[in-house]
C-alpha cells in the first residue's frame, strides 16, 4: 500500500473541514449554604453580557457583589431582560415562589432563588428555550453561560438542558430532577445543594447561543431562577476546583468534549 507523509494527510483533512474548533463543555459548581453571595461565582471582577433574575416581579433589580441581576418577570409565551429571552413552546410563562426551607443559601442569592419563572399549562415532553442575543456577543470570545439551580418545590422535575453556541453539536445534561441535586451529573450528596451548571463555549459568530429545555412532565416543568453569561478571559478550560469527582464543596465536569450587561475584569 502506498504511504503518504503525515503532513499531507493533515492538510487533506483540514481542506475537507474535518478539524474544528473545540466544542463546549458542561461543568457543575456547588454554592455553599453560608456566605453564598461571596461564593456564587457572581462578581464585579467579571464582564457580563447577561445577568437575569428569573421570576422577579417585584419591580426592583437585585444586586450581588456589584452585579445587577435584571428582573426577568414572566409574561405570555416570551419574556426578555438583559440580552436574554425565555420562550415557552407550549402553555405560557408565569412567576412563582420557591420554598425557603429547601433553598440552602443566604444573602441576596437566597432572595434571587426564592422566585422563578414557571411554564404554566405545559404538556408532557414540551420544551422551553432560553436565547442569548447574538448582538451582545463577540465572535471568537469564550463565555461561561451559567444556570443556577436549587430545590425550590420538592417535585420530581425531570428536565434535560441542551446547550448550543459554538456552531457544533449540542451538549446535553441528560434528564435530571431539578429539585434534587443528587440526580444531576454534579456528584452532589445533598438533594438541597444549590449549584450552577456552566456551559463554556467559544462563540462562532454565526449561531444563536442558548438552551433548549425538554421537560418530561407538563405538571412539573423547568423553572428558571437565575442565569448569567460572562466572558472567560483568555478562554481556557474549567478552573481547577471544577474538575471531575467534585462533591458539595467542589464541582464536577461532565457532558461532551471541551470547547451589554454589567462589566468587570476576570472570571470567578
Amino acid at each position: 500500500m502506498k504511504k503518504y507523509p503525515l503532513f499531507l494527510i493533515a492538510l487533506t483533512l483540514l481542506a475537507a473541514g474535518v478539524f474544528h474548533a473545540q466544542a463546549g463543555t458542561i461543568f457543575y459548581q456547588a454554592i455553599p449554604a453560608s456566605e453564598s453571595d461571596a461564593n456564587s461565582g457572581i462578581s464585579n471582577e467579571n464582564q457580563y453580557t447577561t445577568a437575569v433574575d428569573g421570576g422577579n416581579s417585584r419591580g426592583t433589580d437585585r444586586v450581588i457583589n456589584g452585579i445587577t441581576l435584571y428582573a426577568l418577570a414572566a409574561s405570555g409565551q416570551s419574556s426578555t431582560a438583559d440580552n436574554c429571552s425565555i420562550n415557552a413552546l407550549a402553555g405560557t410563562l408565569s412567576n412563582a415562589g420557591a420554598s425557603s426551607s429547601t433553598v440552602q443559601a443566604d444573602g441576596v442569592l437566597k432572595d434571587v432563588l426564592s422566585d422563578m419563572t414557571f411554564n404554566n399549562g405545559a404538556t408532557d415532553g414540551s420544551q422551553q428555550e432560553i436565547v442569548l442575543d447574538p448582538e451582545s456577543l463577540e465572535s471568537g470570545t469564550t463565555y461561561d453561560l451559567r444556570v443556577y439551580v436549587c430545590n425550590g418545590a420538592g417535585q420530581n422535575r425531570q428536565v434535560n438542558l441542551s446547550f448550543v453556541g459554538d456552531g457544533q453539536a449540542a451538549i446535553e445534561t441528560g434528564f435530571f430532577n431539578e429539585d434534587d441535586a443528587t440526580t444531576s451529573a454534579g456528584g452532589f450528596s445533598d438533594r438541597n445543594q444549590v449549584y450552577y451548571i456552566d456551559y463554556r463555549f467559544t462563540w462562532d459568530g454565526d449561531s444563536t447561543p442558548g438552551i433548549t429545555i425538554t421537560q418530561k412532565a407538563g405538571s412539573a416543568p423547568f423553572v428558571l431562577y437565575a442565569l448569567t453569561n460572562q466572558v472567560v478571559p483568555g478562554g481556557g478550560a474549567a478552573a481547577g476546583n471544577e474538575q471531575a469527582g467534585g462533591d458539595q464543596a467542589g464541582g464536577s465536569q461532565a457532558g461532551g468534549s471541551q470547547g451589554g450587561g454589567s462589566q468587570g475584569g476576570g472570571s470567578q
